[in-house]
């Protein structure tokens, strides 16, 4: 899986993100691709008078960081990759343990 991931990595790092979530995952997306970019086009399209900064968005994991970073207020679950938890606004609690559900609630 290494071997796959670097020949992938050294062949397309200009046009595709890779991450790993597992070490038998390895998530591909081309670069223009991603939660943030997503986030933006719903906004655009069906909310334009909320801004991004506006937004509670919840992660654990690599492909999360942009979309965490962006929003105003970045939230990781507590067994987050360390990266992830280093970035994030707010923790709660683990995924198992309705960390998302938690957070909401005492937001909300």
């Amino acid at each position: 899986m290494d071997v796959l991931y670097k020949s992938l990595e050294k062949q397309f790092s200009d046009e595709i993100m890779l991450y790993r979530s597992k070490p038998t995952y390895i998530e591909i997306s081309h670069k223009s691709v991603s939660k943030k970019t997503a986030i933006d086009v719903l906004l655009k399209k069906c909310f334009p008078e909320i801004s991004i900064k506006n937004i509670v968005a919840f992660g654990d994991n690599y492909n999360d960081i942009e979309m965490l970073k962006a929003v105003g207020l970045g939230v990781a679950v507590a067994n987050a990759n360390e990266e992830v938890l280093a970035i994030a606004d707010k923790i709660t609690d683990s995924n198992k343990n309705d960390g998302v559900a938690k957070m909401i609630k005492a937001l909300f």
